[in-house]
């Protein structure tokens, strides 16, 4: 998925216009002839042009709000797992440490994630429900149906989020135009998925394989395939499961899909859009930002931190003379990320700095630079080459999936680096996992040996002689293969080892932070069940009675 900037103009001017709407939709009003002088639901839609803009409006919610991905949510998804770490101290006592408590529910990210998702699916119930009340005759039900699968598509992806976050939650098939029917009390996540893959399923048999050039950044038909196929193994029905990921590789391989061969370039800005994301939010480069409004900071808070700061260490001149200017270093890798990675695996240099790793060649006038942690001053000339050092952030590893140079950027804090959602190896995955959970070992396997024969990977076949194995070998992978792109959250909990991956209270410190350092941990403080979800807003329990805050909060 690549948003262009005409979608995202519209998905601007059109949650606008859904208020004015919401505004005109009071009780009296529904039993009257639409006013026809005001923006309503009686004569919004006319054709394919109101259509696409509020499904526009549906995906703008994902990326308007640094909590969302915009900034934020990307980087805090993993932090939330054994994967990575932050520096930040406010960010590192919530995140870090699982210390949630009621007080927390009123900030971000924990509200706003509950917020904007459901506004995602109230924008995407206007879709469904309007759409095929569009004016116009030569708007038929045909040409109709793919903006419903995308505003089905988007509302069965969110609640694929909630679900996973927060468990059972409120169920709204309709748009709400009364704020008194947005109360309601939670349902089953069993029944919440009865929804989601009736949604998934329309998607996959109306998306388009492309769409035209006006709506270039709606999901595919392939995305919708896959999406399915998570949706099946996330519920755990691995026969469903099975044949949907299947299905879904073969609707990528017509439209043109693939794993790619370069691991480290299909990760790359310079890839972007590229034959492996299926399903990406993307985001407009520094020249675009500063006409259409548009921000995004994912990358540059996941550079190494530059200038000085309470949080971190100073990089100075390293930083600047490489990557640019304005890093945060929110997020970095931890040391059991690190380890692991098997030997000789090019995927762990593809995606993280270590010491001693290559960074870049010094430009410009000399410089000097004290390392914070050996007290070593180093001095570079121009053309002298740079390597990682510990001492550039409290893990002394950072993240480099994710990230560009920010070097010369008018505006550092914008960039045009896709967020990617669903990649094709991912399907893969899908397919060897539920293979794996039928008891067909050796299939599941060959899957896995597909991803990691990529030929820039080039790591050896692996094995089982038991179901057990292979779900190890399966698990690893995807904690490889997928490192640092916000997944692994939703894999330990629908694998239920939360506990078994971070522990709890007195014995949680089990996930080693720093490079080279065996005393330094990460100091989760988990209480379970408590922490196998994430607390609901108090702003949303205050406002509505029928609503009970999950376990243990």
């Amino acid at each position: 998925m690549n948003m262009s900037i005409k979608n995202k103009i519209y998905g601007i001017l059109m949650l606008a216009s859904i208020m004015v709407i919401c505004q005109n939709c009071n009780e009296d009003e529904l039993l009257s002839k639409y006013p026809k002088d005001a923006v309503n639901t009686g004569n919004y839609f006319v054709d394919a042009s109101s259509a696409r803009s509020t499904v526009a409006a549906v995906f703008a919610n994902w990326n308007k709000r640094y909590s969302m991905y915009q900034r934020y949510m990307l980087s805090y998804l993993d932090i939330l797992t054994d994967d990575a770490y932050t520096r930040i101290k406010d960010h590192r006592a919530l995140l870090n440490n699982y210390t949630f408590t009621e007080a927390h529910t009123s900030q971000d990210p924990f509200k706003d994630w509950w917020i904007y998702i459901f506004r995602s699916i109230n924008d995407a119930n206007f879709c469904i429900e309007y759409i095929p009340t569009s004016s116009s005759a030569n708007f038929t039900e045909e040409q109709q149906r793919p903006y419903i699968a995308a505003a089905r598509f988007m509302r069965a992806f969110s609640y694929i989020y909630l679900t996973s976050l927060y468990g059972d939650v409120p169920l709204h098939r309709n748009f709400i135009s009364n704020t008194e029917d947005s109360y309601k009390a939670k349902s089953p996540v069993s029944e919440i998925y009865t929804l989601i893959i009736e949604d998934l399923l329309y998607a996959r048999e109306y998306l388009p394989e492309q769409w035209p050039s006006e709506e270039t950044g709606f999901p595919v038909k392939a995305a919708g395939a896959g999406m399915l196929a998570r949706a099946y193994l996330y519920n755990k029905d691995y026969a469903n499961a099975e044949a949907a990921a299947l299905r879904a590789i073969e609707i990528a391989d017509e439209s043109g899909y693939e794993l790619m061969d370069d691991y480290e370039y299909m990760m790359s800005y310079e890839s972007q859009p590229n034959k492996e994301f299926i399903f990406a939010i993307n985001f407009l480069g520094n020249d675009d930002w500063s006409k259409n409004g548009n921000m995004f900071e994912g990358m540059v808070e996941r550079l190494p931190r530059g200038g000085d700061s309470p949080n971190g260490p100073t990089l100075g001149p390293t930083l600047y003379a490489v990557m640019g200017g304005d890093g945060w270093g929110y997020i970095m890798p931890t040391r059991d990320l690190y380890d692991e990675f098997e030997t000789g695996d090019p995927r762990r240099k593809y995606s993280m700095w270590v010491p001693g790793d290559f960074y870049g060649i010094h430009e410009g006038e000399t410089a000097t630079y004290t390392n914070p942690y050996t007290g070593i001053t180093y001095t570079y000339e121009d053309g002298d080459t740079i390597y990682y050092q510990e001492g550039w952030s409290p893990s002394f590893m950072n993240t480099r999936k994710v990230t560009t140079s920010i070097k010369g950027q008018s505006t550092v804090q914008a960039c045009g680096y896709d967020i990617p959602i669903l990649r094709y190896a991912e399907l893969l995955l899908y397919y060897a996992e539920a293979l794996i959970e039928n008891g067909k070992i050796d299939e599941g396997l060959a899957q896995v040996n597909l991803v990691r024969s990529r030929l820039s990977v080039n790591m050896p076949a692996v094995s089982a002689s038991n179901q057990q194995d292979a779900r190890a070998l399966l698990r690893h992978e995807r904690r490889i293969e997928l490192n640092l792109e916000g997944i692994r959250i939703f894999d330990i909990r629908r694998w239920g080892i939360v506990e078994e991956v971070l522990g709890a209270s007195a014995n949680s410190n089990k996930v080693l932070v720093r490079y080279g350092d065996d005393t330094m941990y990460k100091g989760t403080e988990c209480e379970f069940p408590q922490d196998l979800l994430l607390p609901i807003p108090i702003s949303e329990l205050d406002i509505n009675d029928k609503l009970d805050q999950n376990p243990g909060y």
